[in-house]
C-alpha cells in the first residue's frame, strides 16, 4: 500500500503522498528494460538504434536498452522518448530502418546525379521535385521525372522561337524550363500547316527538361504528337496566368540554386524564430534540442543543417539529408515528427540568432552569468550569436529559451542591460547600501 523511494543519503519520499495515487500502480508487466551507465568517452554507443539487444527475465526475453549517464543530460525526458520509441517498434515502425533505407536511396540517387552532372559539378534540380513543389499534372514523360534535370533558373515563353528563330536557344540559358500559355498556341495557329510544324520541330530538338502549359491553355493534338515523338516532359500548372506562374517559378529557381552552406548542429523553431545551436560534437546539442521540443518548440533539422539566401535577402535553413530524425546516444535514430507529431517540426525556417553552447570549466558556474553576444557571418549576412556556458547546475534548454526571448526583446527595441544601467543611476546611496549588504 506504500510507494517509497529511498534516496541516496537515507532519506524517503512517499510517492503517493506528494505526487498523488496516479502516480502510483501496484503491478505491470516489464515491456523494456533501461540500464543507465557512466557516460566513458572510449566505449562506441549505438548512434543508429538498430541492434536489438535482450536481457533474460524468468525464461523470458525482455529489449534492452543502455543510456549513458553524465552531467547535464535531462534523463527523464530521454526515458520518456526510450519509451515512445519502443512503443512506436511495437507498432510495426523502425525508425532507424527507414532512416537507413531512406539514407541508401540518397545516396544512390547521388551518385547517378553525378554521372548525370558535367565535370564542374553543377547543381541539379530533379523534375519530380519540380512537379511536386507546384502540383503540376504530368501530360507526357511520368517516367523521366527521376532522370531529368533542370540545370538553370531560367523561364522563357518561346516567343521568337515559334516564329523559326531560335539562335538564341543556343546559349545554355535559355534550356530552363518552358512556359506555353493560350497565346503561344494561338500564335501557332496563325501560322500555316507546314511552317507552324517546322519551327516546332526545330525548337523541340533543344531538349528542354520540362515545358508547362497555364491551366487555360488548349493543346492542339500535333502539338502533343510532336512531345510524345521528342519523348519530353510535357505538364500542366494549376494557374491560369502565365506571369504568376513565371513568378512562382523564378522564386523557387533562384533559391534553390543559389549558393549554399551546411552546418553541422540543431535548427529550431523558438518563439517564432529560427535558432541554430552549434557546439562541439558531446556538448548535448541534441539532448537540449529534444527538451525543447518536449517544451513545444519545433524541430527542424538535426546534425547537417543546409542554409541558402532567398530572394528577398533572408538566410534559410532546412535538413541537408531527411528531416524530422533526431540522433540521441544510447536510443540511435529516433522519428521526432511521429513520435511527437506534425506541431513538434517545421520544414524551413529563416535563421534569426546561433546560439553555441560550450562547457562550463570554472568553480562559480552557479553565480556567473558569463555569456557573450557577437555576431557570425552566413552567406554574407551577419547573424547575431550568443555563447553559452552549459553545466551539471544549468538547465541548457531553459537557458536556450532566455536567450531567444532576450533576442526578441531587443528587436522590440526594449534592450535589459540600458534599463538595468538607467535602473542602478536612479537608486539613492541608502537603497545601494542595502543592495550591496
Amino acid at each position: 500500500h506504500f510507494f517509497i523511494v529511498n534516496n541516496k543519503d537515507g532519506s524517503k519520499i512517499d510517492v503517493t503522498t506528494q505526487f498523488g495515487i496516479k502516480a502510483t500502480r501496484k503491478m505491470k508487466r516489464i515491456d523494456m528494460l533501461v540500464v543507465l551507465e557512466e557516460w566513458d568517452e572510449k566505449k562506441f554507443y549505438d548512434r543508429l538504434g538498430l541492434d536489438e539487444v535482450y536481457e533474460e527475465f524468468l525464461g523470458e526475453k525482455i529489449p534492452k536498452v543502455t543510456v549513458p549517464v553524465r552531467k547535464g543530460r535531462n534523463l527523464a525526458i530521454i526515458l520518456e522518448t526510450a519509451a515512445l520509441n519502443y512503443r512506436l517498434k511495437m507498432m510495426g515502425v523502425n525508425s532507424a530502418e527507414y532512416f537507413m533505407q531512406e539514407s541508401k536511396k540518397i545516396i544512390a540517387a547521388n551518385r547517378a546525379k553525378q554521372g548525370d552532372s558535367d565535370m564542374n559539378n553543377d547543381k541539379l534540380l530533379p523534375v519530380r521535385k519540380l512537379k511536386n513543389e507546384f502540383n503540376l499534372k504530368v501530360l507526357h514523360g511520368e517516367e523521366k521525372l527521376d532522370s531529368t534535370y533542370v540545370k538553370t533558373t531560367g523561364i522563357h515563353r518561346p516567343s521568337l522561337a515559334l516564329s523559326g528563330y531560335v539562335d538564341m536557344y543556343e546559349d545554355e540559358g535559355y534550356t530552363g524550363v518552358q512556359l506555353f500559355s493560350k497565346v503561344e498556341f494561338k500564335y501557332l495557329e496563325s501560322l500555316s500547316e507546314e511552317k507552324r510544324i517546322e519551327n516546332l520541330k526545330r525548337y523541340l530538338e533543344f531538349h528542354f527538361p520540362i515545358i508547362v502549359l497555364t491551366s487555360d491553355a488548349e493543346m492542339p493534338e500535333y502539338f502533343l504528337n510532336l512531345i510524345k515523338e521528342k519523348d519530353l516532359i510535357l505538364c500542366r500548372s494549376p494557374y491560369k496566368k502565365s506571369s504568376q506562374l513565371i513568378a512562382n517559378f523564378n522564386g523557387f529557381l533562384e533559391t534553390y540554386f543559389t549558393p549554399n552552406l551546411s552546418l553541422h548542429g540543431v535548427f529550431l523553431e523558438l518563439y517564432g524564430f529560427g535558432v541554430l545551436l552549434v557546439g562541439k560534437s558531446g556538448i548535448g546539442k541534441s539532448e537540449t534540442a529534444l527538451e525543447l521540443i518536449h517544451r513545444g518548440h519545433r524541430l527542424i533539422a538535426d546534425d547537417m543543417v543546409k542554409f541558402v539566401k532567398d530572394v528577398s535577402g533572408d538566410i534559410i535553413g532546412k535538413a541537408a539529408k531527411l528531416p524530422y530524425f533526431m540522433e540521441i546516444r544510447g536510443l540511435g535514430i529516433i522519428d521526432i515528427k511521429t513520435l511527437y507529431g506534425l506541431g513538434a517540426v517545421r520544414i524551413n525556417k529563416k535563421l534569426d540568432i546561433i546560439i553555441e553552447l560550450k562547457e562550463q570549466e570554472r568553480d562559480n558556474y552557479l553565480t556567473s552569468v558569463d555569456y557573450q553576444s557577437t555576431s557570425s557571418e552566413i552567406l554574407g549576412n551577419k547573424i547575431p550569436k550568443v555563447i553559452l556556458y552549459i553545466s551539471s547546475g544549468r538547465n541548457a534548454a531553459a537557458m536556450v529559451e532566455i536567450a531567444v526571448m532576450n533576442l526578441m526583446a531587443i528587436m522590440l527595441g526594449h534592450d535589459p542591460e540600458k534599463l538595468y544601467e538607467e535602473g542602478m543611476k536612479r537608486m539613492t546611496e541608502e537603497e545601494r547600501k542595502i543592495l550591496e549588504a
